[in-house]
Parts: C-alpha cells; sequence; structure tokens
C-alpha cells in the first residue's frame, strides 16, 4: 500500500520530470520540495507489541490470570520441561508448550475481531549446528491436539522463524495456534512434527521431529 508520504513524494517527482519537459510548468525549487513532503506526513500503521497479546516472557502457574493491554490470559496447562530435540543439523530447543484462554480487549480485540480465544503457544530456539547454511522449516511445525485438531500456526500472532538458516545462526519465537473446536482446558496432550531439514540441493541432511507431550 502506497504511503500518502510516498503518494506526495511521487507527485512532487511528476511534477519536476514534467517541469524538464514542458517549459510552460514551473518547475519546483528545493524549498518548494521539501515544504510539500513535510505536508500532513501520514505516521505508518503501529505495529502490535506482542506482549500485549499474551504474556508469553512471564512465568505463569497454572490456573494463573495475567493482564496485559490486549486482555486477561489465563493458563490452563503448561509444560516446562520439553528440552532440546537434536535432529543432527539443528537443535530445537522447546521452552515451553502452554495452554491459555483468554479475554480480549481494546485494540487486541479490533485486531482480532474476537472476545475471545483459546489458544497453544510453543516457545523455542532453533540452531544450525551443522556447519553449512541449511533450509529448516521449524517455524512451520504442525500441531495436534488430543482432541483431534490440526493445526498450523498464526502468521499474524506468531513471531517469524526463519526458514533459510546460515551456518551456526541461532533464533528464538514464539508459535501460537489459535484452537477452533476446542477449549485450552480440554487439550491434555499436543503432538509436535516439524519435518527434515535440508541441505541446498533439498536434500535431507537430519532426522524429523514427531514426540508428544503432555500438558
Amino acid at each position: 500500500m502506497i504511503t500518502k508520504w510516498l503518494f506526495l513524494f511521487l507527485i512532487v517527482l511528476a511534477l519536476i520530470i514534467v517541469g524538464c519537459a514542458d517549459n510552460d510548468v514551473t518547475e519546483l525549487d528545493d524549498e518548494q520540495v521539501e515544504e510539500v513532503l513535510e505536508e500532513d506526513p501520514e505516521e505508518p500503521d503501529e505495529e502490535i507489541d506482542e506482549d500485549d497479546i499474551y504474556p508469553e516472557n512471564d512465568y505463569m502457574t497454572v490456573g494463573e490470570t495475567r493482564e496485559t493491554e490486549g486482555g486477561l490470559f489465563t493458563l490452563k496447562a503448561v509444560n516446562y520441561n520439553v528440552g532440546k530435540i537434536d535432529v543432527n543439523a539443528a537443535t530445537v530447543d522447546i521452552h515451553h508448550i502452554k495452554a491459555v484462554s483468554a479475554a480480549i480487549t481494546g485494540e487486541m480485540r479490533d485486531f482480532l475481531d474476537q472476545d475471545e480465544i483459546e489458544y497453544i503457544s510453543i516457545k523455542m530456539t532453533v540452531e544450525n549446528t551443522s556447519g553449512e547454511d541449511i533450509t529448516y522449516f521449524a517455524g512451520q511445525a504442525q500441531l495436534v491436539t488430543d482432541t483431534g485438531e490440526q493445526l498450523h500456526s498464526d502468521i499474524w500472532l506468531s513471531d517469524h522463524i526463519e526458514g533459510e538458516m546460515r551456518a551456526g545462526v541461532k533464533q528464538t519465537g514464539s508459535l501460537i495456534y489459535l484452537l477452533e473446536q476446542s477449549k485450552a482446558n480440554e487439550v491434555g496432550s499436543v503432538r509436535i512434527i516439524i519435518d527434515s531439514p535440508m541441505d541446498e540441493n533439498w536434500n535431507e541432511i537430519g532426522d524429523e521431529i514427531d514426540i508428544e507431550v503432555d500438558l
């Protein structure tokens, strides 16, 4: 989408170009150009802070409710002891898996167009340990719940974990899976599936992750 500032800039640029080609059009000097560009610029849309979405960075106990600018978030179940998984070319360290119920308010409610959400979050650190550049789509991990839901992470609420990983790179992020048919307190376990890492020729060079974790 072209912002108002960029639109004004393009108008000024067009006037300058036309002025060079047609002597009947007055050419703008540098001071006039600056005045036009400074006139009522549009500020970029504000990004929503992930801490307003969910209290992901805070340690919580089951049953505890935290309030953020995005609403009230209640932890229904959690596993803090999944640990690090070595797939030969990379490691995936799962810090925690949470099941959360949230009552959404304010700007977050407008953004999501919902009053309540139920979700599973997975916080992980992915590290390329192969010594070479690889492709590893850990950020596209598939989640299957014991309540019968097969889910992919929400692209708007989740952190971006880059698929093309240079040698030695380490990335940390949280993946958010919005439950569609279940409540957070109904989920007793989740299955996590991550495809194998690949080399530059798209050959598999590590293991697939397929684990089940109790909450």
